[in-house]
């Protein structure tokens, strides 16, 4: 049983790995720019399975940053979201059906100099506790105020 589950996973994240969706949002002006990076639109938008752990990215150029992550399966994750200096930008755990957003965050608030900055490559880490299949959505973007 426990070999169909981990095939199952498997296969589900092979397949999807590279899978975009959309999300729905009744904040039309949090959404302008959508799919257009050069504007500051989406950085990533997908849901997908990971076993054990993943690693995500997503670009961020310039203005406020609206990001999301939700637990879309049934067991509970770690994760950890780093700056492109790789400081903390935020972490916890999220349990099944729970999710985070950070609206309107102005990464600037970090700070230049010494390394630090707020313009570039994020990543995102996320692990569970027993190497088992998770499910996470994730949504990113750049809005130019």
């Amino acid at each position: 049983m426990r070999s169909k589950l981990f095939i199952s996973c498997l296969l589900s994240f092979l397949l999807t790995h590279s899978s975009v969706t959309a999300f729905a949002s009744s904040d039309t002006t949090s959404l302008k720019n959508l799919g257009d990076p050069q504007a500051g639109g989406v950085s990533i938008s997908m849901e997908t399975d990971f076993i054990g752990e993943g690693r995500y990215q997503f670009y961020h150029k310039s203005g406020r940053l609206i990001f999301y992550i939700e637990n879309t399966g049934s067991n509970g994750f770690i994760y950890r979201v780093k700056y492109p200096c790789g400081c903390k930008l935020v972490g916890g755990r999220l349990e099944a059906t729970q999710n985070l957003l950070i609206d309107h965050f102005d990464p600037q608030l970090h700070g230049e100099g010494y390394g630090h900055t707020a313009k570039g490559t994020y990543e995102i880490y996320i692990y569970n506790d027993d190497g088992s299949c998770s499910s996470v959505k994730l949504f990113a973007q750049s809005i130019e105020e």
